[in-house]
């Protein structure tokens, strides 16, 4: 037997890693992580292991991803062999998560772009663009969703103030804190203009905040929350520094 079984308690977990020669025949076979689950019945079968630690399929997928890289496995070489079965389908299956892994592990800067660039070249724009919107209500793929549709939007050289307008932030000025909205367009913007975000940032405020008091006021206000701190603190910045000019 490749693996090695110890019991412990009440559980028996797999103990030491899984043996290159079974990651190998797997990888060959075109098995995906979860394939793998099922030939080692982790969806709760009982032919080869009783039981096996709750930490077992973290622990196989990240053998896997290391793996490919390792090989210098490509985003495009891993969509290819976890996600090209599924066609329009891929944000319904669970194996998306392996191929976000392991693009997130490859591309620690930017993952989300390298996503976008890749699945670019296996649909084309109308039926991405679709693909993406309609998982973006899903709690499942919520948060990937925005990052791609960020990416999309950042193709299209959205400016700024466009972008303010289009999260319709521009239409309940006094709550202009209140929602996600407004850390969306910020992380939208830092990406658009990384050196120059405050102040693009600033100056679309600016135009549709013309009370420099009435902006304080509300940048006092989100300063004391968590969640819009860090972008209040920001915009005080450029304030203090537009009155000093």
């Amino acid at each position: 037997m490749l693996l090695t079984v110890k019991t412990k308690a009440a559980t028996i977990a797999i103990a030491g890693k899984l043996e290159a020669a079974l990651l190998d025949k797997w990888l060959k076979e075109g098995r995906t992580a979860a394939d793998a689950f099922k030939l080692l019945n982790l969806d709760g079968g009982d032919t080869f292991l009783l039981s096996v630690s709750e930490d077992m399929p973290a622990t196989f997928e990240k053998a896997v991803l290391n793996n490919w890289l390792s090989e210098k496995k490509s985003a495009d070489d891993v969509f290819n062999f976890v996600l090209e079965r599924f066609d329009e389908q891929i944000f319904e299956t669970p194996d998306l998560n392996t191929w976000v892994s392991y693009v997130a592990k490859l591309d620690k800067e930017n993952p989300y772009k390298t996503m976008w660039l890749t699945l670019q070249k296996h649909y084309n724009e109308a039926k991405l663009r679709s693909m993406v919107y309609k998982v973006e209500g899903s709690s499942r793929t919520e948060e990937l969703a925005r990052r791609l549709i960020e990416q999309m939007w950042l193709s299209d050289a959205i400016t700024a103030e466009d972008m303010f307008i289009r999260l319709k932030l521009s239409l309940f000025p006094a709550r202009l804190f209140e929602g996600p909205e407004i850390t969306w367009w910020a992380s939208y913007v830092t990406k658009l203009d990384p050196k120059n975000a405050d102040e693009v940032m600033f100056s679309v405020l600016q135009s549709f905040y013309p009370s420099k008091r009435k902006l304080a006021t509300l940048l006092k206000k989100a300063k004391r929350v968590d969640e819009t701190k860090d972008i209040a603190t920001r915009l005080e910045k450029q304030l203090l520094l537009s009155k000093a000019k």
